[in-house]
């Protein structure tokens, strides 16, 4: 290899991973000084494309992968057909980027897509279901690598060859971690330019398996199966059958590149007394550790920390309208709370804190997981310092959702405790219980009904409103005036159902507790509504935001009243509400101050 040559590398989602890459790119340059290594990240796209086009303008190879924004993708395809690089690896990117594979004489289809006679053997080892076409596919890959060991490097002349090389790089890139990427990096060079520097055998691993922080740190191993794992388990007396058992999906990749958010989740999960079963893959075999394993475990929960459809992961689904309903038969079959949590793979803690989430990462973590059926979704982090980093607060907090999530699933429903909030804005004669289209009062009764037929505790609301829509507003209405002898808190209840920073911050917009609104003499508030058993109806407290009350939304430094908080605090702490309903209209939590998606521990409709 006489004259310099030039390899650059465009990467997606790897924002997180910059230090690996530095290291990796200055690795590279003493083990192999005669190329050139670029890299570039998906924001440099949109970012930088005068550079990016220099760069892949002057290369003689590029490598690429995870491709996943349109944006970026676009600018990629465009820059690459116009300077035309010699050669080209893709991987797990959109079809527009995949079409670009050009490695000697193997180049991709024009639909991009596993050819048909592929497909079907694909399928085959898969068992027949069209949506596991692509995990047979890495199947038939790590078989043909394999096979291709054995075989003499002029085996099937340069056509073969060809193929040999992009399917090598692929098994390196797919194992992750840096000694991997190192060595592909150096198998590239060999290959394409004889480069002298010889790279190691891939370290190859499980597409999917099972995985423990403690044993990992003390083996920097991982459990195969859910047999070794369970094995284990038994093992360290963690097989206790009282608790609820919780299943966690992450990226392999992120496990192998030194990132522990998922270590810490399982942790998190721990310290509330759940038993976990953190199982990794390679990102499409998503929906088969939760058809199999999950199943096989019967576990009470599903965390998936990858985002992104159930079915297909990051590389989408190989047939279209295949993904949804595979997901829905999927999770429809387990019949356990679905929750997506995940720290932002593309954002900073700054950017995540001054501009909310972008549209990138509600797409992975809000839009696609909501269409497979997906709940209550936490961000437990942000990228710090070029590492994914988890916040104490959000993971107590998404540990605490899964926590009630498996303890009301164990409750009966005659133990288990509703909220009903009705809207009353504005504040007034007539507006409590209103709704556009809806009847209120009417849907209330029905509720009733209907939980009173399934076995809840709604005690006497039939009697004491005498089956009465009119009656029932009435004694809503009254049961929060100072004459009726309402409910309320005491306001040391209340300061201690509050964090120090949480007491702070609505003292200084609204004085000492309990305040001039909605309190009783110098040491109540005013919560107000009215018990029925295991029921509480009860009115939302109003904002007493003059004006617009959606300035509560542009205003970070105004928060809610102390009535306000103090009625959700007593729901949580008092009355020990397993579950909330804002019945009709929308309640106005979601006016408080902070993200309308995505939130943080200061952000009031979280806390």
């Amino acid at each position: 290899m006489t004259a310099a040559k030039r390899l650059t590398l465009v990467l997606g989602m790897e924002s997180y991973n910059t230090t690996l890459f530095d290291s990796l790119q200055h690795r590279f340059s003493t083990a192999c000084p005669a190329v050139h290594l670029s890299i570039f990240y998906d924001t440099d796209c949109l970012e930088r494309p005068d550079v990016l086009a220099d760069a892949i303008k002057q290369s003689d190879a590029v490598f690429t992968a995870l491709m996943v924004i349109d944006d970026s993708a676009e600018v990629l395809v465009k820059l690459i057909k116009q300077h035309q690089p010699p050669v080209v690896f893709a991987y797990e990117s959109l079809p527009s980027v995949m079409k670009l594979n050009h490695v000697g004489s193997y180049q991709f289809s024009e639909k991009s897509e596993m050819p048909k006679p592929v497909k079907r053997i694909a399928q085959l080892v898969a068992g027949g279901r069209e949506e596991d076409a692509f995990y047979g596919f890495v199947q038939i890959q790590k078989m043909t690598n394999r096979v291709m060991k054995f075989l003499p490097e002029s085996f099937g002349g340069e056509k073969f060859k060809d193929v040999r090389i992009w399917m090598t790089a692929s098994t390196y890139w797919t194992n992750s971690g840096e000694e991997n990427i190192f060595n592909m990096l150096l198998y590239i060079a060999k290959q394409l330019w004889a480069s002298p520097a010889s790279p190691q055998p891939v370290q190859e691993f499980n597409t999917m398996g099972f995985f423990h922080p403690e044993h990992y740190e003390q083996t920097k191993e991982f459990f195969p199966d859910l047999k070794s794992y369970q094995k284990w388990e038994k093992k360290t007396k963690r097989d206790d059958k009282s608790r609820a058992k919780v299943g966690v999906l992450f990226s392999r990749k992120h496990l192998l590149c030194g990132q522990t958010y998922a270590s810490d989740v399982v942790r998190a999960l721990e310290s509330k007394g759940l038993r976990v079963y953190a199982c990794y893959v390679l990102g499409i075999e998503l929906h088969i550790a939760a058809r199999t394993w999950m199943k096989e475990i019967g576990v009470d929960a599903l965390i998936n920390l990858f985002g992104f459809p159930l079915v297909g992961g990051p590389a989408g689904s190989t047939k279209a309208g295949i993904a949804n309903p595979a997901a829905q038969e999927i999770l429809s079959d387990l019949n356990v709370p679905y929750i997506v949590a995940q720290p932002l793979f593309t954002q900073s803690k700054e950017s995540w804190d001054e501009q909310g989430i972008n549209p990138m990462q509600q797409m992975m973590m809000y839009s696609l997981p909501e269409m497979d059926g997906a709940i209550a979704p936490v961000v437990l982090g942000a990228i710090h310092q070029s590492k994914l980093q988890s916040e104490t607060g959000r993971l107590d907090r998404l540990a605490g959702l899964v926590k009630q999530w498996t303890s009301l699933r164990q409750k009966k429903n005659s133990e288990k405790k509703l909220a009903l909030v009705l809207y009353n804005y504005p504040p007034g004669t007539g507006h409590l219980g209103t709704a556009a289209l809806l009847n209120v009062p009417a849907s209330v009764f029905k509720l009733m009904r209907e939980l009173k037929s399934a076995g809840y505790n709604v005690g006497d609301f039939f009697e004491r409103t005498d089956n009465d829509e009119k009656k029932f507003l009435s004694l809503l209405q009254s049961s929060m005036s100072v004459d009726s002898n309402p409910l309320t808190a005491t306001v040391k209840e209340y300061t201690e159902w509050l964090l120090p920073a949480e007491r702070q911050r609505i003292e200084a917009r609204w004085g000492k507790a309990p305040g001039d609104v909605a309190s009783l003499g110098s040491d109540r508030l005013i919560i107000g509504g009215l018990t029925f058993g295991n029921i509480y109806i009860g009115s939302q407290p109003n904002l007493y935001i003059v004006g617009d009350p959606m300035r509560l939304l542009f205003d970070k430094e105004n928060t809610p009243h102390h009535q306000y908080a103090a009625f959700y605090r007593w729901l949580e702490h008092k009355f020990a509400a397993d579950a909330l309903v804002h019945v009709g209209m929308h309640g106005t939590a979601e006016w408080m101050p902070g993200q309308q998606i995505g939130m943080t521990d200061t952000c009031w409709s979280d806390i």
